[in-house]
């Protein structure tokens, strides 16, 4: 019963869902559908349930490491030199630039948010609070566009229009090198270079579970490059967690893949009414991902079109614009809300002032 609570009372969900039964109503008044078998068998084929099940793949791996302290403890052996808050800043940030490539923007967040705001409250670095979350934020979204399992819409542009890993490698590269040296000018001219008290940290770990899990891990990276079959994988690594580490599958996000579904059906009711030529994909999937995140505009523009790089950059670009651009911005945003004394004012003037920095920057980068 809390596992069906969570799914709706998730904002997420919620919202995708209003936007999916309103993109219907408006389908069946404008378009005059008739609601015949035909009709629900395109619904089903318009649910991408290979994205789903890569994206449920994923999550039930990194839940399951989450689950055994394995970021944590990957923190901890790198703070254990840290005696400066310009290195420690740095060093949250390309932690989670870095593995936001392997474990999705949003488990980035989730894993190293509520961590950064526990460091930053034990050697009372109150005032570069708010700094460091919205750098995690724009390394997270940046990061991530990297890989195809980087976040939620690389895994479907990936899945779609069936690229090679080379082919999108190439195509992330040089804005993800030019995002690594954005962050680190930001930390270098921001952040103080102040002495830090040493920090302890007690965390407790099974190492059995950890090399199981990065074993998973593994296999499903050969899922993504098609060396095994994803529902095989899926059907083993589903197997394995529920008689080694059963607590995954009450922890997992499962609101998430809903959303995901609600989305999918959305776009393809959308698709039945708007049925004209978009001529700037690049722009239009920015200004489609401020109003509707880069997840639902990717969707949407890729049935109108076979150009996956300006619809890939457009969308990862986006997530540099409004919080509801990227789920990650708002994961981020909702941490800060739990502080005691936190600004909501100072928290969004300060992400319009980087993010729109970063964005321009990259928007010019993609034009020269």
């Amino acid at each position: 019963m809390t596992i069906i609570k969570k799914i709706f009372f998730d904002s997420f969900f919620v919202c995708s869902f209003i936007f999916a039964f309103l993109c219907f109503f408006i389908m069946i008044f404008y378009a005059k559908i008739s609601l015949d078998y035909d009709f629900l068998y395109s619904c089903f084929n318009a649910v991408s349930f290979k994205t789903i099940f890569l994206l449920l793949l994923f999550m039930l791996i990194i839940c399951a490491l989450q689950n055994a302290n394995f970021l944590e403890f990957l923190c901890y052996l790198c703070l254990k030199k840290i005696n400066n808050k310009r290195a420690l800043i740095w060093l949250l940030v390309m932690l989670t630039f870095f593995l936001s490539m392997f474990i999705t923007n949003d488990v980035a967040l989730l894993s190293f948010v509520p961590f950064a705001l526990i460091l930053l409250n034990k050697i009372k670095a109150d005032k570069i609070i708010i700094f460091t979350l919205v750098m995690l934020s724009l390394a997270a979204n940046l990061g991530s566009m990297l890989t195809p399992f980087g976040n939620p819409q690389n895994m479907f542009l990936f899945t779609h229009y069936s690229l090679s890993f080379n082919d999108f490698f190439q195509t992330a590269f040089k804005y993800c090198l030019l995002a690594f040296i954005l962050l680190n000018i930001c930390i270098f001219c921001f952040v103080k270079n102040e002495k830090i008290p040493h920090i302890k940290i007690d965390i407790k770990i099974n190492k059995k579970i950890i090399f199981l899990n990065l074993f998973l891990f593994l296999l499903a990276l050969l899922c993504i490059f098609s060396f095994l079959n994803l529902y095989f994988v899926l059907f083993v690594v589903i197997l394995i967690l529920f008689f080694t580490q059963k607590e995954v599958f009450l922890k997992l996000d499962y609101a998430l893949l809903f959303s995901f579904i609600n989305l999918f059906l959305a776009v393809f009711f959308l698709s039945k009414i708007i049925n004209y030529e978009i001529k700037n994909i690049f722009i239009s999937s920015i200004v489609i991902s401020f109003f509707i995140s880069n997840v639902s505009a990717s969707i949407f523009l890729s049935n109108f079109t076979n150009d996956f790089k300006d619809i890939f950059l457009g969308v990862n670009i986006a997530a540099c614009t409004s919080l509801i651009s990227s789920m990650a911005n708002l994961i981020a945003f909702k941490f800060y809300l739990t502080q005691k004394n936190h600004n909501k004012k100072n928290y969004l003037l300060s992400y319009t002032y980087f993010s729109t920095a970063f964005f321009i920057l990259l928007i010019l980068f993609y034009y020269i």
